[in-house]
């Protein structure tokens, strides 16, 4: 039953969590879409912004929304990166733990 937990477990540390894949991926879709609402608010045609009440009140609004979009990113990016070290250093030791044990069984083995 220990070899059967151990083979477990070196399947699961093989790999990262989902969640912090996902994460990743959810993160660099933000970055792409805070480029594109970059892009567009920098490319509005004159006329449209003459319509509106105030467009430099308008223009800040748009940054300012957009600067919370990447700080907000940020720390999701922050939080994703710490569980993908956490996940990191958990695989170190698990591996470390098994080249302890294979060495020693080899050593009995060889014996």
């Amino acid at each position: 039953q220990v070899e059967e937990l151990r083979a477990r477990r070196s399947n699961e540390a093989s790999q990262p969590p989902r969640r912090i894949r996902e994460a990743l991926v959810e993160t660099a879709m933000w970055r792409v879409g805070g480029l594109c609402c970059a892009i567009l608010v920098a490319s509005a045609s004159p006329a449209s912004a003459r319509s509106e009440v105030n467009p430099l009140g308008k223009v800040i609004e748009l940054l300012d929304s957009l600067a919370a979009k990447i700080t907000q990113e940020g720390e999701a990016a922050e939080k994703a990166h710490k569980e993908f070290v956490s996940w990191c250093e958990d695989a170190s030791r698990n591996k470390k733990f098994e080249i302890q044990t294979a060495t020693s069984r080899k050593a009995k083995l060889e014996a």
